[in-house]
């Protein structure tokens, strides 16, 4: 069996940070650089996609809960939206920072990551100008994001949020100094790390990009972690201590998103390839298969047993597992000569150990302004801002935006 696309790139060829499969398998929904939040076919990808929503600000974040769908935005603020595009609730939502978490239970609970902290409104509730908040501190030994010249208060930043599917009044939340915290999204106020377990990732060495929960195998409660330096780790809730499963990719590039088809685990990254790997407990542990795709990858999402969509620095695209072996068409005629090496380490080895979460992104959009933010609390250092950009010309330092599950 080998990955195949399954068509060219289509929607903008613009930065798609974000994409969410709805429930029923037959949409997905995507956030891009410039603001738009849209939804294509998953029965027929050749199909443009159709914008349902167009925000001043990039769009980072977007999940569904059943019908619904929420966005985050690098301003911090987040929509709820129908399958139209119509907003649903009229409350403003807004967390201080660039929205790089996001999650929303089936009883209307919505989490919004930004800065060191978690956001939490209930959409049912008329009270949206006091939401509960869960803050992070850095652990003592953990990872200094971005380094203290550029982190000099060594905050521990969130970089994705997943809810737990055995228990969904419990969030897991990636983080910059190298952990993923476990937290209760019932409870009122939390500000010490004590009230939270905490899983070290590596030794906390690197700042954790994405997590992804198995779904097949709920009993053993495992979620997927993808670390800043290219690793992937895989931890049983029931016993945290030391994982089950680590593999260091080849390239050893950072990996930005990670998710499970079946009992597999697939990874991608700036370095465009996707990769797929099997836990030690089957017949082939280790890595599967390696796919070329020819370009870069911010985030993915799956369908069925076969199926994954991407989002990329080109737009939407989606792979098939096929029969078959042998070289795969990839999308690298399609980019063309100019498009962003963000593969490429631009720090150096001071720079968090090949972080490479440095771009420079510069383009224009209708709105007319440009302005230019240096050296915002993630370490992003921008001229006009991170996943996201509507208009601004921007260069920063950024965790892409994974897919939130």
């Amino acid at each position: 069996m080998v990955w195949k696309r399954a068509g060219p790139l289509v929607g903008p060829r613009e930065n798609v940070f974000c994409v969410s499969v709805h429930p029923s398998q037959h949409i997905v929904a995507c956030a891009n650089q410039e603001g738009h939040v849209f939804k294509f076919s998953l029965d027929d990808p050749t199909i443009p996609p159709e914008p349902i929503w167009m925000d001043e600000y990039p769009a980072l974040r977007v999940t569904w809960s059943g019908d619904l769908l929420a966005a985050g935005f690098e301003d911090g603020s987040l929509r709820i939206l129908d399958e139209n595009g119509d907003e649903v609730v009229t409350g403003e939502m807004k967390c201080d920072d660039q929205v790089y978490g996001l999650a929303m239970t089936q009883d209307g609970v919505v989490l919004g990551g930004a800065g060191n902290c978690v956001k939490i409104w209930n959409i049912h509730q008329s009270d949206f100008d006091s939401p509960r908040r869960v803050e992070f501190s850095k652990l003592s030994e953990g990872h200094v994001f971005g380094g203290l010249a550029r982190n000099p208060n060594a905050d521990a930043f969130v970089f994705s949020l997943s809810l737990v599917p055995s228990s969904p009044e419990l969030v897991a939340c990636a983080l910059s100094d190298g952990t993923i915290r476990i937290f209760d999204q019932r409870v009122e106020q939390q500000r010490n790390i004590e009230s939270q377990t905490t899983i070290c990732v590596n030794n906390c060495r690197h700042a954790v990009t994405s997590i992804s929960f198995c779904r097949v195998r709920p009993s053993q409660q495992l979620v997927a972690a993808t670390t800043s330096s290219g690793m992937v780790f895989v931890f049983d809730l029931r016993n945290t201590s030391t994982p089950i499963f680590s593999e260091q990719h080849s390239h050893e590039s950072p990996l930005y998103d990670v998710n499970w088809i079946d009992d597999r685990i697939l990874t991608v990254g700036s370095d465009k390839w996707l990769r797929e790997s099997q836990l030690p407990d089957t017949a082939d542990s280790g890595l599967l298969k390696e796919s070329f795709t020819g370009v870069g990858l911010y985030c993915c999402d799956v369908f069925g047993s076969d199926c994954v969509v991407f989002g990329t620095q080109k737009g939407v695209g989606v792979w098939k597992l096929c029969e078959g072996e042998g070289e795969n068409e990839n999308w690298e005629d399609e980019c063309g000569d100019d498009e962003d090496e963000e593969g490429e380490d631009e720090c150096g080895e001071d720079c968090d150990e090949n972080l490479e979460f440095e771009h420079s992104h510069s383009h224009s959009h209708s709105h007319g302004h440009s302005h230019a933010h240096s050296g915002d609390a993630h370490g992003h250092s921008h001229s006009g801002d991170h996943s996201h950009c509507h208009g601004h010309s921007h260069s920063h330092t950024h965790t892409p935006p994974s897919n939130t599950k």
